[in-house]
């Protein structure tokens, strides 16, 4: 199996990595301030590489790759990082990463996709205390979905851009499950520059205790996009009476030969489906655990459920 690292670009602080054809293995950093102090691999099929003093960094998925690339890293105090993830033509790739620790996080990922090129991007931010999470490509002929999701106790701002070319197919999913005191700040936008695309963008919060979120939803589509498949829909359940969010939708829409919309739904658990659920045996902490889980699971890979449930407040899997 081919392993390599390619270190080059200090003056402009850029580690790049190539990831091998078959993945199983998890990158774990550790970052203070603008340093690295950790990278290693804890599969003997993983990544072998060498760190360097430096926030930014590349990963080139090579067009035989195959599996999921995963990304865990743990922050203490104040980070930052900068990560272009560059994909072969022809390549499907799976990437999910975690941001764990206490203090105060800033890290964009950028896209650059091969012509038909499909990647599942996935960022789970688990951090007590500040964060800012972006996300931005510009995409032709390819597809790209990006998933944001942020749990617990924090002050945070998530950001998913893309600019959509030419028969170009864009998905953002952002999940928020706010606790605490923390508020949240959830930005997504396509802009369509190009015929024949598409965009989905979902964003689903769960909100206890005095957290808030306010989300914001942009389509713009530009003259001469037209064939352009577009929607937007907030949806956000709150479980206390001082929890709070606001969705804040627009449409920019400069050609008519268009299918564009949104919606927006804010409230409370579903009294029915909490009826029928308790109705049928099912008492009502459990009721309210499948509520919420089917709420926000689907949108979120598998791996993430048990981290989902401790955010929740369900710490076991009653049958």
């Amino acid at each position: 199996m081919r392993q390599q690292v390619i270190k080059y670009g200090l003056t402009t602080a850029l580690r790049s990595i190539e990831v091998p054809t078959v993945w199983d293995g998890t990158v774990t950093t550790e970052r203070r301030g603008f340093v690295t102090n950790t990278l290693r691999a804890l599969s003997e099929h993983g990544l072998i590489a060498a760190s360097i003093d430096a926030p930014n960094e590349a990963l080139r998925v090579p067009k035989d790759a195959t599996g999921i690339c995963t990304l865990e890293r743990d922050v203490a105090g104040n980070a930052a990082q900068h990560t272009t993830v560059m994909v072969a033509p022809n390549t499907t790739v799976k990437i999910h990463e975690t941001i764990n620790g206490a203090g105060t996080f800033a890290g964009t990922t950028t896209f650059i996709l091969g012509a038909n090129a499909t990647v599942e991007y996935a960022i789970l931010i688990a951090i007590q205390g500040n964060a800012f999470v972006a996300t931005e490509t510009t995409i032709a002929n390819a597809q790209l979905t990006v998933t944001q999701a942020i749990l617990g106790d924090s002050n945070a701002q998530l950001v998913a851009h893309a600019t959509i070319g030419d028969r170009a197919k864009l998905e953002i999913r952002q999940v928020v499950i706010g606790t605490g005191h923390g508020q949240v700040d959830a930005h997504a936008s396509s802009v369509h520059v190009g015929p024949h695309s598409q965009s989905d963008i979902l964003t689903r919060g769960i909100l206890d205790d005095s957290a808030r979120a306010l989300f914001h939803g942009l389509i713009r589509i530009n003259p001469e996009a037209h064939d352009v498949d577009s929607y937007q829909k907030t949806e956000a359940i709150l479980l206390s009476e001082t929890a709070g969010a606001d969705a804040i939708p627009n449409l920019e829409i400069h050609d008519h030969r268009v299918k564009c919309s949104h919606g927006a739904s804010i409230g409370r658990l579903d009294a029915e489906k909490l009826f029928y659920l308790m109705s049928r045996g099912i008492d009502e902490v459990r009721a309210k655990q499948l509520v919420t889980e089917g709420f926000i699971v689907p949108l979120l890979p598998d791996a993430w459920l048990t981290r989902v449930r401790e955010a929740l407040g369900y710490t076991e899997d009653k049958e």
